[in-house]
Protein backbone atom coordinates (compact mmCIF):
# COMPACT_ATOMS: atom_id res chain seq x y z
CA UNK A 1 0.00 0.00 0.00
CA UNK A 2 1.59 3.25 -1.21
CA UNK A 3 -1.21 5.71 -0.44
CA UNK A 4 -1.90 7.01 3.05
CA UNK A 5 -5.16 5.40 4.22
CA UNK A 6 -8.04 7.79 4.90
CA UNK A 7 -11.30 6.44 6.31
CA UNK A 8 -14.49 7.76 7.91
CA UNK A 9 -15.06 7.25 11.66
CA UNK A 10 -18.54 8.70 12.14
CA UNK A 11 -21.24 10.91 10.71
CA UNK A 12 -23.89 12.99 12.51
CA UNK A 13 -27.13 14.39 11.09
CA UNK A 14 -29.64 16.75 12.71
CA UNK A 15 -32.98 17.88 11.24
CA UNK A 16 -32.18 16.31 7.89
CA UNK A 17 -35.03 14.52 6.10
CA UNK A 18 -36.15 11.58 8.32
CA UNK A 19 -33.46 12.34 10.93
CA UNK A 20 -35.17 15.11 12.91
CA UNK A 21 -33.33 14.50 16.17
CA UNK A 22 -29.53 14.24 16.15
CA UNK A 23 -28.27 10.81 15.13
CA UNK A 24 -24.76 9.43 14.89
CA UNK A 25 -23.62 6.53 12.74
CA UNK A 26 -20.31 5.05 13.85
CA UNK A 27 -18.03 2.99 11.66
CA UNK A 28 -16.15 1.32 14.50
CA UNK A 29 -15.98 -2.19 15.88
CA UNK A 30 -16.54 -2.97 19.56
CA UNK A 31 -12.82 -2.37 20.24
CA UNK A 32 -13.03 1.12 18.63
CA UNK A 33 -11.00 0.14 15.60
CA UNK A 34 -12.30 1.17 12.18
CA UNK A 35 -14.33 -1.71 10.80
CA UNK A 36 -13.55 -3.07 7.37
CA UNK A 37 -17.31 -3.47 6.88
CA UNK A 38 -20.34 -1.57 8.17
CA UNK A 39 -23.83 -2.83 7.35
CA UNK A 40 -26.79 -0.45 7.64
CA UNK A 41 -30.18 -2.10 8.17
CA UNK A 42 -33.73 -0.76 8.34
CA UNK A 43 -37.10 -0.53 6.62
CA UNK A 44 -37.46 0.77 3.09
CA UNK A 45 -37.71 4.55 2.94
CA UNK A 46 -36.31 5.05 6.44
CA UNK A 47 -33.10 6.80 5.37
CA UNK A 48 -30.42 4.16 4.75
CA UNK A 49 -29.55 5.49 1.29
CA UNK A 50 -29.50 9.05 2.64
CA UNK A 51 -26.80 8.07 5.14
CA UNK A 52 -24.62 6.68 2.35
CA UNK A 53 -25.17 9.81 0.29
CA UNK A 54 -24.15 12.06 3.17
CA UNK A 55 -20.91 10.11 3.65
CA UNK A 56 -20.09 10.95 0.03
CA UNK A 57 -21.32 14.53 0.41
CA UNK A 58 -19.21 15.18 3.51
CA UNK A 59 -15.99 14.05 1.85
CA UNK A 60 -13.29 16.76 2.13
CA UNK A 61 -12.82 18.38 -1.25
CA UNK A 62 -9.77 20.34 -2.31
CA UNK A 63 -10.77 22.42 -5.35
CA UNK A 64 -7.72 24.65 -5.19
CA UNK A 65 -4.05 24.48 -6.05
CA UNK A 66 -2.47 22.88 -2.99
CA UNK A 67 0.75 24.78 -3.70
CA UNK A 68 -1.03 28.12 -3.38
CA UNK A 69 -1.19 28.40 0.40
CA UNK A 70 -2.78 31.86 0.15
CA UNK A 71 -5.98 30.40 -1.30
CA UNK A 72 -6.91 27.56 1.03
CA UNK A 73 -10.67 27.27 0.97
CA UNK A 74 -11.59 23.57 1.28
CA UNK A 75 -15.14 22.40 1.93
CA UNK A 76 -17.23 19.22 1.90
CA UNK A 77 -18.51 18.06 -1.49
CA UNK A 78 -22.10 18.96 -0.58
CA UNK A 79 -21.17 22.65 -0.83
CA UNK A 80 -21.28 22.31 -4.64
CA UNK A 81 -24.92 21.19 -4.72
CA UNK A 82 -27.68 23.34 -6.18
CA UNK A 83 -29.87 25.40 -3.85
CA UNK A 84 -32.92 23.26 -4.61
CA UNK A 85 -31.09 20.11 -3.50
CA UNK A 86 -30.01 21.68 -0.22
CA UNK A 87 -33.52 23.00 0.45
CA UNK A 88 -35.02 19.52 0.04
CA UNK A 89 -32.65 18.06 2.63
CA UNK A 90 -33.92 20.20 5.51
CA UNK A 91 -36.74 18.65 7.53
CA UNK A 92 -39.70 21.02 7.47
CA UNK A 93 -42.42 21.44 10.08
CA UNK A 94 -44.90 24.14 11.06
CA UNK A 95 -42.37 26.20 13.00
CA UNK A 96 -41.26 28.20 9.99
CA UNK A 97 -37.54 28.63 9.31
CA UNK A 98 -35.34 25.63 10.01
CA UNK A 99 -31.66 24.68 10.18
CA UNK A 100 -30.07 21.34 9.37
CA UNK A 101 -26.59 20.25 10.41
CA UNK A 102 -24.38 17.46 9.09
CA UNK A 103 -20.83 16.64 10.06
CA UNK A 104 -18.43 13.79 9.49
CA UNK A 105 -15.13 12.75 11.03
CA UNK A 106 -12.39 11.34 8.79
CA UNK A 107 -9.11 9.85 10.01
CA UNK A 108 -5.80 9.31 8.21
CA UNK A 109 -2.95 6.87 8.84
CA UNK A 110 -5.06 4.33 10.69
CA UNK A 111 -5.45 0.76 9.44
CA UNK A 112 -8.71 -1.16 9.25
CA UNK A 113 -9.54 -3.60 12.06
CA UNK A 114 -6.32 -2.66 13.89
CA UNK A 115 -5.31 -0.40 16.74
CA UNK A 116 -3.22 2.53 15.58
CA UNK A 117 0.50 2.21 16.32
CA UNK A 118 1.45 5.60 14.88
CA UNK A 119 0.15 9.15 14.97
CA UNK A 120 -3.16 9.66 13.20
CA UNK A 121 -4.67 12.82 11.72
CA UNK A 122 -8.34 13.76 11.82
CA UNK A 123 -10.50 16.01 9.69
CA UNK A 124 -13.99 17.18 10.58
CA UNK A 125 -16.27 18.44 7.83
CA UNK A 126 -19.54 20.20 8.58
CA UNK A 127 -22.32 22.03 6.82
CA UNK A 128 -25.19 24.08 8.24
CA UNK A 129 -28.15 24.61 5.91
CA UNK A 130 -30.80 27.18 6.84
CA UNK A 131 -34.13 27.83 5.13
CA UNK A 132 -36.72 30.55 5.70
CA UNK A 133 -40.43 30.12 6.41
CA UNK A 134 -41.09 29.66 2.69
CA UNK A 135 -38.56 26.84 2.46
CA UNK A 136 -36.03 28.92 0.53
CA UNK A 137 -32.32 28.77 1.23
CA UNK A 138 -31.04 31.55 3.47
CA UNK A 139 -27.82 30.10 4.92
CA UNK A 140 -25.10 27.70 3.79
CA UNK A 141 -22.12 27.45 6.11
CA UNK A 142 -19.55 24.75 5.17
CA UNK A 143 -16.44 24.18 7.28
CA UNK A 144 -13.44 21.88 7.23
CA UNK A 145 -11.35 21.55 10.37
CA UNK A 146 -7.93 19.95 9.87
CA UNK A 147 -4.26 20.74 10.19
CA UNK A 148 -3.38 23.01 7.25
CA UNK A 149 -0.01 21.30 6.91
CA UNK A 150 -1.52 17.84 7.25
CA UNK A 151 -2.51 15.08 4.87
CA UNK A 152 -6.02 16.38 4.18
CA UNK A 153 -4.51 19.38 2.40
CA UNK A 154 -2.25 17.18 0.30
CA UNK A 155 -4.14 14.02 -0.66
CA UNK A 156 -7.61 13.36 -2.00
CA UNK A 157 -10.03 11.28 0.07
CA UNK A 158 -10.97 8.43 -2.25
CA UNK A 159 -14.69 7.64 -2.13
CA UNK A 160 -16.50 5.45 -4.66
CA UNK A 161 -20.29 5.19 -4.55
CA UNK A 162 -22.56 2.55 -6.10
CA UNK A 163 -26.32 3.14 -5.96
CA UNK A 164 -28.94 0.39 -5.83
CA UNK A 165 -29.68 0.99 -9.53
CA UNK A 166 -26.30 -0.12 -10.85
CA UNK A 167 -26.71 0.15 -14.62
CA UNK A 168 -24.45 -1.86 -16.91
CA UNK A 169 -22.53 0.47 -19.21
CA UNK A 170 -21.52 -0.24 -22.80
CA UNK A 171 -18.30 1.02 -24.43
CA UNK A 172 -18.10 3.90 -21.97
CA UNK A 173 -14.48 3.90 -20.74
CA UNK A 174 -13.88 7.29 -22.34
CA UNK A 175 -16.97 8.92 -20.84
CA UNK A 176 -15.62 11.77 -18.64
CA UNK A 177 -18.88 11.92 -16.67
CA UNK A 178 -18.05 8.55 -15.08
CA UNK A 179 -14.67 9.58 -13.64
CA UNK A 180 -16.29 10.73 -10.39
CA UNK A 181 -18.84 8.23 -9.07
CA UNK A 182 -20.37 10.58 -6.49
CA UNK A 183 -22.69 12.72 -8.71
CA UNK A 184 -24.46 9.69 -10.22
CA UNK A 185 -24.47 7.96 -6.84
CA UNK A 186 -26.28 10.93 -5.30
CA UNK A 187 -28.82 10.82 -8.14
CA UNK A 188 -29.17 7.05 -7.59
CA UNK A 189 -28.20 6.38 -11.21
CA UNK A 190 -24.82 4.67 -11.07
CA UNK A 191 -23.52 3.68 -14.49
CA UNK A 192 -20.82 1.01 -14.32
CA UNK A 193 -17.89 0.88 -16.66
CA UNK A 194 -18.18 -1.78 -19.36
CA UNK A 195 -16.45 -4.82 -17.82
CA UNK A 196 -15.66 -6.41 -21.18
CA UNK A 197 -14.20 -3.17 -22.53
CA UNK A 198 -11.97 -2.94 -19.44
CA UNK A 199 -10.71 -6.50 -19.89
CA UNK A 200 -10.14 -5.97 -23.61
CA UNK A 201 -8.24 -2.75 -22.89
CA UNK A 202 -5.99 -4.51 -20.39
CA UNK A 203 -5.47 -7.42 -22.79
CA UNK A 204 -4.51 -5.14 -25.67
CA UNK A 205 -2.20 -3.14 -23.38
CA UNK A 206 -0.44 -6.34 -22.32
CA UNK A 207 0.00 -7.40 -25.95
CA UNK A 208 1.02 -3.98 -27.25
CA UNK A 209 3.40 -2.77 -24.55
CA UNK A 210 7.00 -2.55 -25.72
CA UNK A 211 8.53 -2.78 -22.26
CA UNK A 212 8.63 -6.14 -20.49
CA UNK A 213 7.83 -4.46 -17.19
CA UNK A 214 4.70 -2.88 -18.66
CA UNK A 215 3.51 -6.15 -20.19
CA UNK A 216 4.02 -7.93 -16.89
CA UNK A 217 2.09 -5.25 -15.01
CA UNK A 218 -0.98 -5.63 -17.22
CA UNK A 219 -0.83 -9.43 -17.25
CA UNK A 220 -0.49 -9.51 -13.49
CA UNK A 221 -3.51 -7.27 -13.06
CA UNK A 222 -5.60 -9.37 -15.46
CA UNK A 223 -4.67 -12.44 -13.42
CA UNK A 224 -5.74 -10.71 -10.21
CA UNK A 225 -9.11 -9.82 -11.74
CA UNK A 226 -9.60 -13.43 -12.81
CA UNK A 227 -8.70 -14.65 -9.33
CA UNK A 228 -11.20 -12.19 -7.88
CA UNK A 229 -13.98 -13.40 -10.19
CA UNK A 230 -13.28 -17.05 -9.36
CA UNK A 231 -13.57 -16.22 -5.66
CA UNK A 232 -16.72 -14.13 -5.99
CA UNK A 233 -18.76 -16.01 -8.60
CA UNK A 234 -20.25 -19.41 -7.71
CA UNK A 235 -19.67 -22.28 -10.19
CA UNK A 236 -16.42 -20.79 -11.52
CA UNK A 237 -13.48 -22.60 -9.94
CA UNK A 238 -10.28 -21.92 -11.92
CA UNK A 239 -8.82 -18.82 -13.56
CA UNK A 240 -8.01 -20.99 -16.59
CA UNK A 241 -11.76 -21.20 -17.16
CA UNK A 242 -12.05 -17.43 -17.66
CA UNK A 243 -11.29 -16.36 -21.23
CA UNK A 244 -10.94 -12.85 -22.60
CA UNK A 245 -11.50 -13.21 -26.33
CA UNK A 246 -11.32 -10.43 -28.92
CA UNK A 247 -14.67 -9.27 -30.30
CA UNK A 248 -15.94 -11.46 -33.14
CA UNK A 249 -16.27 -9.93 -36.58
CA UNK A 250 -17.30 -12.58 -39.10
CA UNK A 251 -17.45 -15.89 -37.24
CA UNK A 252 -20.89 -17.02 -36.15
CA UNK A 253 -19.51 -19.89 -34.07
CA UNK A 254 -16.75 -18.51 -31.84
CA UNK A 255 -17.65 -16.35 -28.86
CA UNK A 256 -15.99 -12.98 -28.31
CA UNK A 257 -15.61 -11.01 -25.11
CA UNK A 258 -15.60 -12.45 -21.60
CA UNK A 259 -16.40 -16.18 -21.54
CA UNK A 260 -16.44 -18.37 -18.44
CA UNK A 261 -16.52 -22.16 -18.36
CA UNK A 262 -18.55 -23.49 -15.43
CA UNK A 263 -17.57 -26.52 -13.37
CA UNK A 264 -20.12 -28.43 -15.47
CA UNK A 265 -18.13 -27.69 -18.63
CA UNK A 266 -20.57 -25.16 -20.06
CA UNK A 267 -19.14 -22.05 -21.75
CA UNK A 268 -21.14 -18.94 -20.89
CA UNK A 269 -20.47 -15.57 -22.58
CA UNK A 270 -20.89 -12.45 -20.47
CA UNK A 271 -24.06 -11.38 -22.30
CA UNK A 272 -25.73 -14.63 -21.21
CA UNK A 273 -24.87 -14.23 -17.51
CA UNK A 274 -27.78 -13.89 -15.11
CA UNK A 275 -28.49 -10.35 -13.88
CA UNK A 276 -26.86 -11.14 -10.53
CA UNK A 277 -23.67 -12.44 -12.17
CA UNK A 278 -23.55 -9.52 -14.60
CA UNK A 279 -24.05 -6.91 -11.91
CA UNK A 280 -21.48 -8.32 -9.47
CA UNK A 281 -18.94 -8.90 -12.26
CA UNK A 282 -19.43 -5.39 -13.60
CA UNK A 283 -19.20 -3.48 -10.35
CA UNK A 284 -16.18 -5.33 -8.94
CA UNK A 285 -14.37 -4.96 -12.27
CA UNK A 286 -15.42 -1.28 -12.24
CA UNK A 287 -13.93 -0.88 -8.75
CA UNK A 288 -10.75 -2.74 -9.70
CA UNK A 289 -10.35 -0.57 -12.81
CA UNK A 290 -10.74 2.64 -10.82
CA UNK A 291 -8.06 1.54 -8.36
CA UNK A 292 -5.78 0.45 -11.21
CA UNK A 293 -6.23 3.74 -13.09
CA UNK A 294 -5.44 5.74 -9.95
CA UNK A 295 -2.49 3.74 -8.62
CA UNK A 296 -0.89 1.63 -11.38
CA UNK A 297 2.09 3.98 -11.71
CA UNK A 298 2.98 3.85 -8.02
CA UNK A 299 1.64 0.56 -6.63
CA UNK A 300 2.57 -3.05 -7.36
CA UNK A 301 -0.97 -4.14 -6.49
CA UNK A 302 -3.56 -1.36 -6.92
CA UNK A 303 -6.25 -3.59 -5.39
CA UNK A 304 -4.49 -3.22 -2.04
CA UNK A 305 -4.75 0.58 -2.05
CA UNK A 306 -7.15 2.27 0.41
CA UNK A 307 -10.55 3.76 -0.37
CA UNK A 308 -14.03 4.21 1.05
CA UNK A 309 -16.63 2.28 -0.97
CA UNK A 310 -20.37 2.89 -0.52
CA UNK A 311 -22.78 0.22 -1.78
CA UNK A 312 -26.55 0.60 -1.63
CA UNK A 313 -28.37 -2.74 -1.35
CA UNK A 314 -25.32 -4.96 -1.65
CA UNK A 315 -27.48 -8.09 -1.38
CA UNK A 316 -29.45 -7.21 -4.52
CA UNK A 317 -29.82 -10.26 -6.84
CA UNK A 318 -27.64 -12.45 -4.60
CA UNK A 319 -28.35 -16.10 -3.77
CA UNK A 320 -28.35 -16.80 0.04
CA UNK A 321 -25.03 -18.68 -0.12
CA UNK A 322 -23.54 -15.76 -2.01
CA UNK A 323 -24.83 -13.32 0.61
CA UNK A 324 -22.97 -15.19 3.36
CA UNK A 325 -19.65 -15.06 1.54
CA UNK A 326 -19.49 -11.81 -0.41
CA UNK A 327 -18.13 -9.59 2.39
CA UNK A 328 -15.21 -11.86 3.27
CA UNK A 329 -14.47 -12.51 -0.41
CA UNK A 330 -14.40 -8.81 -1.28
CA UNK A 331 -12.13 -8.03 1.66
CA UNK A 332 -9.81 -10.81 0.54
CA UNK A 333 -9.12 -8.96 -2.71
CA UNK A 334 -9.57 -5.38 -1.43
CA UNK A 335 -7.98 -5.64 2.04
CA UNK A 336 -7.61 -1.89 2.63
CA UNK A 337 -11.03 -0.73 1.49
CA UNK A 338 -13.60 0.44 4.02
CA UNK A 339 -16.91 -0.94 2.76
CA UNK A 340 -20.13 0.70 3.96
CA UNK A 341 -23.30 -0.92 2.64
CA UNK A 342 -27.03 -1.13 3.14
CA UNK A 343 -28.71 -4.54 3.18
CA UNK A 344 -31.98 -6.34 3.87
CA UNK A 345 -30.75 -9.91 4.31
CA UNK A 346 -30.42 -11.65 7.71
CA UNK A 347 -27.66 -13.75 6.15
CA UNK A 348 -25.58 -10.61 5.66
CA UNK A 349 -26.05 -9.77 9.35
CA UNK A 350 -25.11 -13.31 10.31
CA UNK A 351 -21.89 -13.03 8.32
CA UNK A 352 -21.02 -9.65 9.87
CA UNK A 353 -21.21 -10.60 13.55
CA UNK A 354 -17.56 -9.66 14.20
CA UNK A 355 -17.72 -6.50 12.05
CA UNK A 356 -19.89 -3.40 12.42
CA UNK A 357 -23.60 -2.94 11.85
CA UNK A 358 -26.30 -0.44 12.71
CA UNK A 359 -30.09 -0.53 12.70
CA UNK A 360 -32.44 2.33 11.82
CA UNK A 361 -35.81 2.58 13.60
CA UNK A 362 -38.62 5.10 13.38
CA UNK A 363 -39.51 6.51 16.80
CA UNK A 364 -43.16 7.61 16.72
CA UNK A 365 -42.84 9.55 19.97
CA UNK A 366 -40.01 11.67 18.59
CA UNK A 367 -41.25 11.69 15.02
CA UNK A 368 -37.71 10.88 13.97
CA UNK A 369 -35.53 8.00 12.82
CA UNK A 370 -33.00 6.80 15.39
CA UNK A 371 -29.82 4.77 14.90
CA UNK A 372 -28.73 1.89 17.11
CA UNK A 373 -25.01 1.29 16.65
CA UNK A 374 -23.85 -2.29 17.16
CA UNK A 375 -26.99 -3.81 18.74
CA UNK A 376 -26.73 -7.13 20.55
CA UNK A 377 -24.31 -9.51 18.82
CA UNK A 378 -25.62 -12.30 16.62
CA UNK A 379 -22.77 -14.79 16.93
CA UNK A 380 -24.32 -18.24 16.62
CA UNK A 381 -27.84 -16.95 16.00
CA UNK A 382 -30.09 -18.71 13.50
CA UNK A 383 -31.59 -16.74 10.63
CA UNK A 384 -35.08 -16.96 12.17
CA UNK A 385 -33.75 -15.50 15.42
CA UNK A 386 -32.20 -12.58 13.53
CA UNK A 387 -35.46 -11.96 11.66
CA UNK A 388 -37.42 -11.61 14.91
CA UNK A 389 -34.75 -9.47 16.59
CA UNK A 390 -34.42 -5.68 16.51
CA UNK A 391 -32.56 -6.01 13.21
CA UNK A 392 -35.73 -6.79 11.24
CA UNK A 393 -38.47 -6.57 13.88
CA UNK A 394 -40.66 -9.34 12.48
CA UNK A 395 -43.20 -10.75 14.90
CA UNK A 396 -42.60 -14.26 13.60
CA UNK A 397 -40.19 -16.05 11.30
CA UNK A 398 -42.97 -18.40 10.20
CA UNK A 399 -45.05 -17.84 7.09
CA UNK A 400 -48.20 -15.73 7.06
CA UNK A 401 -50.38 -18.86 6.93
CA UNK A 402 -48.76 -20.15 10.14
CA UNK A 403 -49.26 -16.78 11.84
CA UNK A 404 -52.92 -16.87 10.81
CA UNK A 405 -53.30 -20.27 12.53
CA UNK A 406 -51.80 -18.85 15.73
CA UNK A 407 -54.17 -15.89 15.56
CA UNK A 408 -57.19 -18.17 15.00
CA UNK A 409 -56.16 -20.40 17.91
CA UNK A 410 -55.78 -17.40 20.23
CA UNK A 411 -59.24 -16.19 19.21
CA UNK A 412 -60.77 -19.60 19.97
CA UNK A 413 -59.00 -19.90 23.32
CA UNK A 414 -60.26 -16.45 24.27
CA UNK A 415 -63.86 -17.63 24.06
CA UNK A 416 -65.59 -18.48 27.34
CA UNK A 417 -67.39 -21.45 25.80
CA UNK A 418 -66.47 -23.43 22.69
CA UNK A 419 -69.09 -24.89 20.39
CA UNK A 420 -68.56 -28.33 18.86
CA UNK A 421 -67.40 -26.77 15.55
CA UNK A 422 -65.03 -24.58 17.59
CA UNK A 423 -63.57 -27.64 19.31
CA UNK A 424 -63.05 -29.43 16.01
CA UNK A 425 -61.42 -26.34 14.53
CA UNK A 426 -59.14 -25.97 17.56
CA UNK A 427 -58.09 -29.61 17.32
CA UNK A 428 -57.32 -29.23 13.62
CA UNK A 429 -55.30 -26.06 14.26
CA UNK A 430 -53.27 -27.72 17.03
CA UNK A 431 -52.51 -30.63 14.71
CA UNK A 432 -51.28 -28.25 12.01
CA UNK A 433 -49.19 -26.24 14.46
CA UNK A 434 -47.46 -29.41 15.62
CA UNK A 435 -46.14 -30.12 12.11
CA UNK A 436 -43.70 -27.24 11.34
CA UNK A 437 -40.05 -28.38 11.54
CA UNK A 438 -37.81 -27.19 14.35
CA UNK A 439 -34.65 -28.90 13.15
CA UNK A 440 -31.67 -27.56 11.22
CA UNK A 441 -32.11 -29.60 8.02
CA UNK A 442 -34.43 -31.97 6.14
CA UNK A 443 -32.71 -35.11 7.45
CA UNK A 444 -33.31 -34.07 11.05
CA UNK A 445 -36.91 -33.15 10.24
CA UNK A 446 -37.53 -36.62 8.77
CA UNK A 447 -35.86 -38.33 11.73
CA UNK A 448 -38.04 -36.42 14.19
CA UNK A 449 -41.15 -37.28 12.20
CA UNK A 450 -40.27 -40.98 12.14
CA UNK A 451 -39.65 -40.96 15.89
CA UNK A 452 -43.00 -39.28 16.47
CA UNK A 453 -44.75 -41.88 14.33
CA UNK A 454 -42.98 -44.69 16.20
CA UNK A 455 -44.03 -43.28 19.57
CA UNK A 456 -47.61 -42.97 18.37
CA UNK A 457 -47.63 -46.61 17.20
CA UNK A 458 -46.32 -47.77 20.58
CA UNK A 459 -49.04 -45.81 22.36
CA UNK A 460 -51.71 -47.38 20.17
CA UNK A 461 -50.65 -50.95 21.05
Amino acid sequence: MKTSPIYVKSIKLTNIETFVEEVELKFLKADDTISRWTLILGDNGIGKSNLLQFIAWMKPQLPYDANDTNNLDPAPVINDEENEVLERLVHKDQNGSQEAVANALFVANQSLNKKSTSRTSECKTEIIIGIDSLGKLKRVDPTLDADVQGIFYKEDVTVYGYSASRQLGKLNLNNPKLLDTIPNFIREKTELYDAEEILHTLQYAALGSKKTEERQKYRSFIKRIKQMLVTLLPDFEQIQNIEINPPTVFSQYSTGGLVITTRHGQKIPFNDFSLGYKTITSWVVDLAWRLFSKHHLTSENPLEEPAIVLIDEIDLHLHPKWQQQIMSNLSLHFPNIQFIATAHSPLMVQAAFDLNYAVLHYDKALGSVSITNRPEGVDGWRVDQILTSDFFDLKSARGTAFDKLLSDRDALLAKKRLTEPDKRRLKAINAQLAQPPTSENIEEVNNRRQLAELVQKMRNK
